[in-house]
């Protein structure tokens, strides 16, 4: 081999580190522009769901089946208690994001934020002396459990101020971490005191979940200056508050309404598995309301119609991606979350993760409407109402799963028409872009 022959192997041998320095600072500097809090967030919801089903096959397992049910019965009551609260959130963000726009300028939020603090532990004051009362009610025999229950809403509020003015700053990370850390804990905690304590044990998990929760969101705060004396206060609008709230309920019932059009009616036989079924559809909702979520400070900023076209096209194909599976394998998914006990259909759950599907849309541009102050908490409330109306003359799962299909497109395409009318024709940005 002569030499010229030999420093030409060694060139094409010998790895190019010159020209990868070079090219490293170009990786880096595209990589910097990927806007990873979302994906985060989203994995962290994603991770916060897998966690709560893992919450529920513990206590399940756990606890006795009366103890179960109660367990059921309170947390439901308290999923009802945090839709006002999941709108005060909204506001919060709102207010943030309008006052903060793309700057990174401190905020004090203290007051708020002591504000609904205050008032959380009131109504949590309220509760306990209310228990009994809410025991019977509810038909459970420890009273114990609702008083500690109640407490869960001394958390839970103000964690959702602190959730909102990270969002409304940007602080996704935070924002997951806030969420993910909550449901962990909660899952460490049933561990630990649902053998010891039974009921209480596994209510209390519940609140110590959500105490976790806030007390990263205020740490998180604290470090954005988001609860910085001297700075500009926020304060949220009425107008604001009031307009979340009505989208956030008749979401929440529209999402709610599946088992309970079931339970009136399908015959007894069908009812567990309908219902079953409606449950593990609902997970079709959980990354398509992460994604609404983190949209929600950039439809406060821009809003425009491009942005929103991304924004329903993600959270449309993430709710298909997450159903694909449980209509695909309806009896496997069944078994593992609830027993083997439950008959499934194919046919049925694709309605049910399509009409679930169809909502995480309509999530989507409920997050628009609230960021660009008008709303389509209306059309909800009439195919709500076009769905439990047309449920009352069906006995058979597969029609009324086609019923409410059915009453969901037409107010997903009413949604999406007003939310458009709505949106100015400029602008490229997106949360997942």
């Amino acid at each position: 081999m002569n030499t010229s022959s030999a420093h030409r192997l060694a060139r094409v041998a010998a790895p190019p580190v010159p020209r990868l320095r070079r090219a490293l600072p170009a990786v880096a500097e595209r990589a910097a522009g990927v806007p990873t809090g979302p994906l985060v967030l989203e994995a962290a919801v994603a991770a916060a769901a897998a966690l709560t089903f893992a919450f529920h096959a513990l206590a399940g397992r756990t606890l006795v089946p009366g103890d179960y049910s109660s367990l059921g019965a309170l947390l439901a009551v308290l999923l009802a208690c945090a839709v006002p609260l999941t709108a005060v959130q909204g506001a919060v963000t709102v207010e943030v994001a309008r006052r903060l726009g793309d700057r990174e300028v401190a905020v004090d939020g203290r007051g708020l934020l002591r504000r609904v603090a205050v008032a959380a532990v009131l109504a949590s004051s309220a509760l306990t002396l209310a228990a009994p009362l809410l025991a019977a009610v509810l038909r459970l025999e420890s009273t114990l459990a609702v008083i500690v229950a109640a407490w869960w809403l001394a958390a839970n509020a103000p964690a959702a101020v602190g959730r909102g003015l990270l969002l409304g700053a940007g602080r996704l990370a935070d924002v997951a971490a806030s969420l993910a850390g909550g449901a962990l804990l909660r899952l460490a905690a049933v561990v630990v005191l649902a053998p010891a304590f039974g009921l209480v044990g596994a209510v209390g998990a519940s609140v110590m979940g959500e105490l976790a929760a806030f007390l990263v969101a205020l740490r998180a705060c604290r470090r954005a200056r988001l609860l910085e004396p001297g700075a500009a206060l926020v304060a949220t609008r009425w107008g604001d508050a009031g307009l979340a709230l009505r989208m956030q309920v008749a979401l929440w019932l529209f999402a709610g309404a599946a088992p309970v059009l079931g339970r009136r009616a399908l015959p007894a036989a069908d009812v567990g598995a309908f219902a079953a079924m409606a449950t593990a559809a609902s997970a079709c909702l959980f990354l398509p309301q992460a994604v609404a979520t983190c949209a929600l400070p950039r439809f406060v900023r821009q809003g425009s119609r491009r942005q929103l076209r991304s924004m329903v096209a993600t959270t449309l194909g993430l709710g298909l991606l997450t159903g694909a599976p449980l209509w695909l394998a309806p009896q496997l998914v069944l078994s593992l979350l609830f027993g083997p006990g439950f008959h499934p259909q194919r046919s049925v759950m694709l309605l049910l993760c399509l009409h679930m599907a169809g909502l995480g849309v309509l999530g989507t541009l409920a997050q628009f409407g609230v960021a660009r102050g008008h709303g389509s908490a209306a059309v909800m409330a009439a195919g709500l109402v076009t769905a439990a109306a047309a449920g009352e003359v069906v006995t058979d799962p597969t029609a009324l799963a086609a019923v409410l299909c059915a009453a969901t497109v037409p107010v997903v395409l009413v949604a999406a028409v007003r939310a458009r009318r709505r949106a100015p024709v400029i602008g490229v940005g997106s949360c997942t872009s």
